[in-house]
Parts: structure tokens; C-alpha cells; sequence
């Protein structure tokens, strides 16, 4: 699904600026992700969450009443996870945890871009940033930098045929976690939340087939986009436009044609512009939420206007390869 406690949350992250960003460094790259390295899971799972914090489709989800989450920050360690988190971020991370558990199982390809940082000076006030990972590339080296990526961008392509949704693989990658809240009962999504997610993947499965079967490709030959994520605090430097030019090439090189979802129109624009075309678009939650996902102020829909409770928008989207297109 493209893209997206009472315990004491995180210090959020400052808000993305419309500034322009420096351009990423030399040496940026992008590679696979170490998956077994629980260090680099961790700080692609914090990425994933970040990104997708304030996400409409999220909210919806979730059940997320106004005035909504914030990102949780960067210097989340993974045994903070539990204690230092809401229970919407905590189960937002559950969440992506499976969705990047579920990827692997099934065979897809799930890389980040990273970018070489400086070594910054350890010290009791300097807070460490956990989207830094150890470059696994360098073993040994004079310069402390290149031992240094922070992961910027985590994207997950699911192959041909994955059945994410299948019993076995939501038990095996623990995306139950999310429904239940794991070690706070009751605390999760809830048997809602659960519906909702079922629901709505159903509609984008049920629509991506309409319109692989109007296109006359089979659904079952197609990639997914699954998942793009950017951290919060590095949009607008080209890092998203890094990792799906990466598997473009992969997938045009086989052939291929790939589908995703948008929830948002400026990803969806950007989507356009590298050959995606929306298949179809329709609402969730109308009557319930607002275009953003979220329960104004945290009331009841008995209570709202009707005319606020638009439900959130989304598009399937298709983009064939290019002998086809």
C-alpha cells in the first residue's frame, strides 16, 4: 500500500520548509537493504514512519483524530520503541515493520539511498541519529566519513505475483502486531483498523485488474511500487527521483509493467511525470473523515458536517514498459 499508549512522544522533527535544499553529496548511492543488520532495519523502519507520520491514508487507518501524529524524531533508538512513542507512532512503526518484513518474505527488492556523512563527536549531550547505519561496504578505511550513510530514502518494489496479504506472511512477518498493539493489549488498530486495511487493499487489487486486463497485460506479471519513502527532513533534494530511476531500470529491463497507489496529489504528479498513468480514483471513509484521514477535533462524525467528511482520495495508477507505452 503505497505511498505512507499514553507513553510520552518524541520531540517532533521540524517541518519539511519550502526552501531550497542542498543537493545530495558526493557518493550517494543507492543499494540493498541489509535486512539482517537490526541496526540498519531499525533506521529504515524509522524512515518509513517519519515519512509517513502525517500520512491521509494513514490516519484514515489508524483512526487518528485531529490534530493528528508528528514524526517521531530521528534520535529514536529501538529500545525506545515502546516507551517513548504514542500508540498511533508505535503502531505506525509496527506497521512498516511488517510491510518491510512482508517484501522480503515475498522476494521483492527493498533498497534505500543513503549519503556519506561526517563522523560527529560522541559526548553525553550529542543524541545519536539512528537513521545513520555503518557502511557495509567499507571495511577498512583512514576516513571515518565513508564508514557513514544516513539512509534517506527506503523503497520497496514487490515482485510479481507477491501475496502480501496471505495468512502465512502477515503471521511470519508479524503485521499482527499492528492490530493488537504486541506487548499493549488492545492498544493497536483493533479488528477496525484491520477491516479498513483489508478494505481498501481490496480496492486497489480489484482496480489494478480492471485495468491490467483494459491495458491486455496480466496482473500477475506486474511489479509494485509498494512503498516510497522519503525522511521528512530531506525531501527536495532528488534522493525519491535516485530510487525510482534505479528500479525502473530493473523493471523496464525485464519488461515489465508496475503498478502503485497514490494517496496525495504531488506524489501523484510526480508519479506522471516518469510514465505512471491513474487507472482509477475513489474515496474511503466518506461520511467518517475528512480528506486528510482525521476526525475534526477529535470529534465524533455524529458531530461534523457532512460536507467535511469528504473520505481521503486515492488513485491506482499504471505504467507500462516502454515498448508498450
Amino acid at each position: 500500500m503505497s505511498s505512507m499508549s499514553t507513553a510520552p512522544a518524541q520531540p517532533a522533527s521540524k517541518a519539511p520548509t519550502t526552501t531550497t535544499r542542498a543537493p545530495h553529496v558526493d557518493g550517494t548511492r543507492i543499494r540493498a537493504l541489509k535486512y539482517d543488520n537490526p541496526d540498519e532495519r531499525h533506521a529504515a523502519i524509522l524512515v518509513l514512519t517519519r515519512s509517513f507520520a502525517t500520512g491521509n491514508v494513514q490516519n484514515w487507518l489508524a483512526g487518528v483524530k485531529q490534530p493528528g501524529l508528528s514524526a517521531p524524531a530521528c534520535t529514536l533508538s529501538q529500545s525506545k520503541v515502546k516507551s517513548q512513542l504514542t500508540r498511533e507512532q508505535r503502531n505506525l512503526y509496527y506497521f512498516y515493520s511488517g510491510m518491510l518484513s512482508s517484501s522480503f518474505i515475498t522476494g521483492g527488492r527493498v533498497l534505500v539511498v543513503v549519503e556519506p556523512v561526517p563522523p560527529i563527536s560522541n559526548g553525553p549531550s550529542v543524541l545519536r541519529d539512528y537513521t545513520v547505519v555503518q557502511n557495509p561496504d567499507v571495511q577498512t578505511s583512514d576516513d571515518v566519513a565513508v564508514k557513514q550513510e544516513a539512509i534517506r530514502v527506503v523503497v520497496m518494489w514487490n515482485a510479481p505475483g507477491a501475496k502480501i496479504d496471505d495468512i502465512g506472511v502477515v503471521i511470519k512477518s508479524k503485521q499482527l502486531r499492528t492490530m493488537s498493539g504486541g506487548t499493549f493489549p488492545w492498544t493497536g488498530w483493533g479488528i477496525r483498523g484491520t477491516l479498513r486495511a483489508l478494505s481498501i487493499q481490496g480496492k486497489f487489487v480489484s482496480r489494478h485488474k480492471t485495468a491490467c486486463k483494459d491495458a491486455g497485460v496480466v496482473h500477475a506479471s506486474c511489479w509494485t511500487l509498494e512503498v516510497l519513502a522519503t525522511d521528512p527532513d530531506s525531501e527536495g533534494r532528488g534522493f525519491a527521483g535516485i530510487a525510482i530511476r534505479e528500479g525502473l531500470s530493473y523493471i523496464d529491463g525485464i519488461g515489465s509493467p508496475c503498478l502503485l497507489e497514490a494517496s496525495e496529489p504531488r506524489p501523484k504528479a510526480i508519479y506522471e511525470r516518469f510514465g505512471w498513468k491513474d487507472t482509477a480514483t475513489f474515496q474511503s471513509g466518506v461520511g467518517i473523515v475528512r480528506s486528510d484521514g482525521l476526525v475534526p477535533n477529535g470529534s465524533t462524525p455524529s458531530k461534523t458536517s457532512a460536507n467535511e467528511l469528504i473520505g481521503v482520495t486515492s488513485w491506482t495508477m499504471l505504467r507500462l514498459p516502454p515498448k508498450s507505452m
